[in-house]
C-alpha cells in the first residue's frame, strides 16, 4: 500500500489486514495447530515480522525488541511516520469441543491472564510510543461465533475489565476467520496505548 502526500497509515487496520492474510494465506500451518490446539506465537511472530518488513510503509522491524526502562522485550517492533510501535502477541488456546479438533482440556483462564498482562506490560512501558496487543483466540467453533457468542464474552469482558477498555471494544475490533465449517479462529489488534 502507498500512501498519497498528506495521508496517514492506520496501523491497527493494517496489522488487521496483514494478520488476516497471514492466517489464511498460511491456513495448512493455522489449521495444524488449531487442530492440535498447539500455541502458534513463535511461528506467527516471524510471519508477521516478515510480513511488515516488506510492507512500504513499516521500517525498522525487529523481534524481541527491548523497550521501556526495565528488560523487557516486546514480541514485535516497527517504526510508521517516525512512531516507534511494539507489539505484544499470544495465541490463546480455548477448551470449546469442534468436530475436527482435538479434545483436549486447556486453561482457558490462564491463556486470557497471559493477554491481560501483556497489556498492562504494553501501558507499562510504551510511553511515549504506541502499543499493540494482538491476539488469536483458537479454536473457537462456528456455533460460538455465530450464536453463543456470550461463552465468548466471559472471557473478553474479563479482559476489557482488568485492562480498562471500552465494553464490547473487543468484538468491535474481531472478526472470525474460518478454517473449516465447524471452526476457525479469531485475532484481535487493540491498540493499548
Amino acid at each position: 500500500m502507498t500512501l498519497e502526500d498528506g495521508q496517514t497509515l492506520d496501523v491497527v487496520a493494517e496489522i488487521r489486514t496483514m494478520l488476516n492474510a497471514l492466517l489464511l494465506g498460511r491456513q495448512d500451518v493455522t489449521d495444524l495447530a488449531t487442530v492440535g490446539r498447539s500455541k502458534f506465537e513463535q511461528w506467527l511472530k516471524f510471519e508477521m515480522a516478515a510480513s511488515l518488513a516488506k510492507h512500504g510503509e513499516f521500517s525498522d522491524v525487529a523481534v524481541e525488541q527491548q523497550y521501556g526502562a526495565g528488560a523487557e522485550k516486546a514480541d514485535i517492533a516497527f517504526t510508521v511516520n517516525d512512531t516507534r510501535w511494539f507489539v505484544e502477541l499470544k495465541t490463546p488456546n480455548t477448551s470449546w469441543r469442534a468436530r475436527g479438533v482435538e479434545v483436549k482440556t486447556k486453561n482457558v483462564t490462564d491463556n486470557i491472564s497471559e493477554v491481560i498482562v501483556d497489556m498492562a506490560k504494553l501501558r507499562r512501558n510504551c510511553p511515549p510510543d504506541n502499543g499493540l496487543s494482538v491476539f488469536v483466540l483458537f479454536p473457537v467453533p462456528t456455533r460460538i461465533w455465530t450464536g453463543e457468542q456470550s461463552k465468548m464474552n466471559l472471557h473478553l469482558d474479563r479482559i476489557e475489565g482488568a485492562c480498562k477498555l471500552n465494553q464490547g471494544e473487543l468484538l468491535q475490533n474481531a472478526n472470525f476467520v474460518a478454517l473449516s465449517p465447524d471452526y476457525g479462529v479469531v485475532p484481535f489488534v487493540i491498540k493499548v496505548v
